[in-house]
This record gives C-alpha cells, sequence and structure tokens, in this order.
C-alpha cells in the first residue's frame, strides 16, 4: 500500500478515468485510497482486525459498484467511498455482539492512535482516550460518523453533508449537540 502521498487533481482525475476499464489502474486508485479509508474505519471501529475486515468490505463494494459510479472527479468519487465506508462501519456496528466487545477494547486498549491529527479534537485532547471512546461509542452511528469525519477526517460540513446525504445545516446541527452530548458525558466544561 502507498502512504497518503499528495496527486495532483488532474493525475487523480485520469487514474479515476482509467480505474473504470484498467484493472491495474484500479488497483493503484485503491492503494491510493486505502490509507484514508482505514484510518478512518479504525478510528470508528477502535480494532485493526475490524477496521481492516470492514475496510476490505468497502474496496470490494467498490469494485463491485464502480459501474454504477456517476461520472464526476476524485473528489466526488472520494465522498461515494467515504459514504460507502460510513454504511459498512454501521452496517458493523449495528452488531450487538461487535459493539460490546469494541466497547470493551476501548476501554482495555487505550488510544487508537495519538497522531497528530487528533489534536483537533479540542478540549478533549487533554482526556483520557479511552474514556473518549466509549462517550464516542455512547452516540448515535450517524453522529458518531459526524465526529470522526470532521475532527479526525477533518472534513468541511459540506463534505460530510454529501457523504451522509445530509444538508450542511443538518450536519453542523447534529455536530453541535454530539460535542454537547460529548462534555456532558466527559464531564468538560465549557
Amino acid at each position: 500500500m502507498t502512504h497518503d502521498v499528495p496527486h495532483s487533481p488532474s493525475d487523480d482525475d485520469a487514474l479515476l478515468a482509467r480505474a473504470r476499464t484498467d484493472r491495474e489502474a484500479f488497483g493503484e486508485l485503491c492503494d491510493r485510497c486505502y490509507p484514508p479509508i482505514f484510518r478512518y474505519c479504525r478510528r470508528r471501529l477502535f480494532r485493526w482486525d475490524d477496521a481492516e475486515e470492514v475496510t476490505a468490505e468497502v474496496f470490494l463494494n467498490v469494485a463491485r459498484s464502480m459501474h454504477g459510479f456517476c461520472d464526476g472527479g476524485h473528489r466526488d468519487f472520494m465522498r461515494w467511498v467515504y459514504a460507502i465506508a460510513a454504511n459498512q462501519v454501521n452496517a458493523h456496528l449495528r452488531k450487538s455482539e461487535r459493539r460490546d466487545r469494541l466497547l470493551l477494547a476501548a476501554a482495555q486498549n487505550g488510544a487508537v492512535n495519538s497522531s497528530p491529527e487528533a489534536k483537533n479534537v479540542g478540549s478533549f485532547a487533554a482526556l483520557e482516550w479511552p474514556s473518549v471512546y466509549q462517550s464516542l461509542l455512547r452516540l448515535s452511528l450517524r453522529d458518531q460518523s459526524i465526529v470522526v469525519l470532521r475532527y479526525f477526517e477533518s472534513m468541511p460540513h459540506r463534505q460530510i453533508a454529501e457523504i451522509l446525504r445530509m444538508r450542511p445545516g443538518a450536519v453542523r446541527t447534529a455536530e453541535m449537540r454530539a460535542i454537547e452530548k460529548l462534555r456532558r458525558d466527559l464531564g468538560v466544561i465549557t
């Protein structure tokens, strides 16, 4: 797998066009998309093996549905892949047995990762990650998606709205309410 190597938008768009008919190009496209999608799944699922499994399912769905992807550029493609990932993660979490295991794993294992991106969580940064992750899991699946996409993937409200098929204003409102729930749950005073 490649790491998050920046590519020019025209290069990404050309690769996307080739990936529709060329297996090697599709493989390269998946290699480029894999790191951010895996990161998203990892942050939502907390367990490496579950994140790998769901990420693999995401890319199988992408391969099966590539013909259904409407013409658009790489940015549109990434929004589409994130939407598939959000749906796959949510389906995975709906399985109550796994959800209980995730809560226990988050409490036992601590932080998933203390990467520089984690600093985006503001006043939550000083808290212990096991508590933050347990609180995050208490949110609805939609609110978990919003918080992770906004604060860990640094996506703008408009892009989150497109991924989750919501209006940007509804995303902002849901985000504010989710953050307030997290603050109350964690005892963070604002």
